[in-house]
């Protein structure tokens, strides 16, 4: 059976004394200036045909090698996941051969990026064991920095709640299937 996140059994609430005093170190933003945040979620929309998976391919080039790109800037190099459901495999490596990756970074693009061809999966339980299988060949999980889904709508399973234009439904489609799937690869994973 699959593993869920634990359910919180007490709500944690701090004087605010306690927190204006708290001088700990602040955790390293996967992407700054908070972008993406450990355990964090970011989502980039937009409409079709404007670029999205090419800036997103683009953003997780430099991820993967530590290198800002407009202004995104990573800790160091990360090791990055993305579920591409939409590029086949041959249009995929057309499409990376064409981004003239700096030779100086690309041995570290090697290592840390990996990303799928088109998958056609929904994302339900079954789904999120057969992502969270597929990235633990590739990764020691404990050491994934970022799980990418490009487009979301083709993994999206609203179940009974609606569809991709529902808010409701978006939003338990992210905390039920996106979340679960991080929380079981990495919780501090983005």
């Amino acid at each position: 059976e699959p593993v869920t996140p634990p359910a919180v059994a007490t709500i944690p609430a701090y004087p605010v004394g306690a927190i204006l005093d708290d001088d700990s170190p602040m955790p390293e933003d996967l992407l700054a200036p908070r972008i993406l945040t450990p355990s964090g979620l970011a989502v980039f929309g937009g409409a079709p045909k404007v670029g999205k998976s090419d800036f997103l391919f683009s953003l997780l080039v430099h991820a993967a090698a530590g290198r800002p790109f407009l202004g995104f800037i990573p800790p160091r190099p990360l090791n990055v996941f993305c579920l591409q459901t939409e590029i086949g495999y041959h249009y995929l490596r057309e499409r990376l051969q064409q981004m003239d990756i700096d030779p100086e970074i690309l041995p570290l693009v090697r290592k840390n990026l990996v990303i799928t061809p088109q998958v056609r999966l929904i994302l339900d339980d079954k789904g999120v064991e057969m992502v969270r299988e597929t990235i633990a060949r590739h990764f020691d999980p404990k050491l994934l920095d970022v799980i990418a889904i490009d487009p979301l709508r083709n993994v999206f399973d609203a179940g009974e709640n609606g569809g991709e234009n529902d808010n409701t439904a978006m939003l338990n489609f992210l905390q039920e299937r996106v979340e679960k799937l991080r929380f079981l690869v990495n919780p501090e994973a983005g």
